[in-house]
């Protein structure tokens, strides 16, 4: 799939025209390398550094250099590679009825999503051009391309991933593809082995 030691970008780009005092605090940029970008509503974009906070119908954005990492409340934690686009659609943390749920749009761009504290009732929904991934677990990666299949990986925990034409359920170390929105989902499977590293001699 993709390594990604990534310390992410964002930029921010949402439908809503919310004024600052009625943003909802939904986390803040743990990370951020070289530019990247952020949007709310009709604001112009801006630059996100460290520690800023971030909101819900924020668009984040990176470039070919820049990426990012975004802790949220429930300390959970999504780490965003190059070239990426997402939107925090939305989030609900209750600490005391022990509840997490996020909704997160991804566009273009490589993924990796940590779970935070334990809760009774977790959850992540990952809407991409051609597939819906419906995270419960702990670790996982995805892959969003224009060019290229979507392509979904789980570590731990337990995963979903929907299109038009199919439905397929994902355990532990397996990995899935949705080449378009009509089209089923591949069965679950190992993901491939990485290509060697270049100049590497046996």
């Amino acid at each position: 799939v993709f390594a990604l030691p990534l310390a992410l970008t964002l930029a921010t780009a949402a439908p809503s025209i919310a004024a600052p005092d009625d943003l909802i605090h939904v986390g803040r940029a743990s990370s951020v390398v070289d530019d990247v970008q952020g949007r709310i509503g009709t604001q112009p974009p801006k630059r996100i550094i460290v520690n800023e906070k971030l909101f819900y119908e924020q668009r984040i954005i990176t470039t070919n250099d820049s990426r990012s990492v975004v802790e949220f409340r429930d300390g959970s934690e999504l780490q965003i590679g190059p070239n990426a686009v997402i939107s925090l659609d939305r989030f609900v943390f209750n600490p005391f009825e022990s509840k997490s749920e996020k909704v997160i749009t991804s566009l273009a761009g490589a993924f990796r999503y940590i779970s935070g504290m334990e809760t009774k009732s977790s959850s992540i929904e990952i809407r991409t051009p051609t597939a819906t991934i419906g995270i419960r677990g702990s670790s996982a990666e995805w892959l969003v391309h224009p060019l290229l299949p979507t392509f979904f990986t789980l570590q731990h925990g337990h995963a979903t991933v929907d299109t038009q034409g199919g439905h397929v359920e994902v355990n532990p170390g397996q990995s899935v593809a949705a080449g378009s929105a009509q089209a089923p989902p591949t069965a679950p499977a190992p993901p491939p082995a990485p290509p060697p590293a270049r100049g590497v001699t046996h």
